[in-house]
């Protein structure tokens, strides 16, 4: 994973063709009296070839209730699309939540505010099991 760099991010967009797909997600969790959060940028090139993941830490300074904690994720999440939006032109773009359509997991009760959030943004949304972005790269920079 490279360190997320906006600039290095929109330059190498805007030189990927348009065949490729950018995905973007984030995760959290809390440690000790913090809550992390790990912000992801995938760029699948030619959504076939491989790819690059550009990835940031970040750490709030106190413990946040799960519902805040998920909303935060989707906030640092449709921030970051926003920010690069305005390069992808064709391409696949999605934002990955890390939010369960199964009723019975507490995720799933910030679902609809979410999607209407990043809908609302004008963007593509992803939710499990297809939210590879935030699920799988974003946890995995959490460790």
């Amino acid at each position: 994973m490279r360190k997320l760099n906006y600039d290095t991010v929109i330059s190498t967009i805007k030189n990927l063709s348009n065949k490729s797909s950018i995905y973007v997600g984030c995760d959290s969790k809390l440690c000790g009296p913090n809550t992390l959060f790990g912000l992801v940028i995938i760029l699948h090139i030619d959504s076939s070839r491989g790819g690059m993941c550009f990835a940031k830490k970040m750490k709030e300074s106190r413990r946040m209730s799960v519902k805040e904690r998920l909303m935060k994720e989707v906030e640092h999440a449709v921030l970051c699309a926003v920010r690069v939006q305005h390069v992808v032109e064709d391409r696949n773009f999605e934002v990955h939540l890390d939010l369960n359509p199964d009723p019975k997991h507490i995720s799933n009760n910030v679902l609809n505010a979410a999607m209407g959030y990043v809908k609302g943004q004008g963007l593509n949304c992803r939710i499990k099991p297809e939210a590879f972005a935030a699920s799988t790269a974003a946890d995995y920079l959490l460790g």
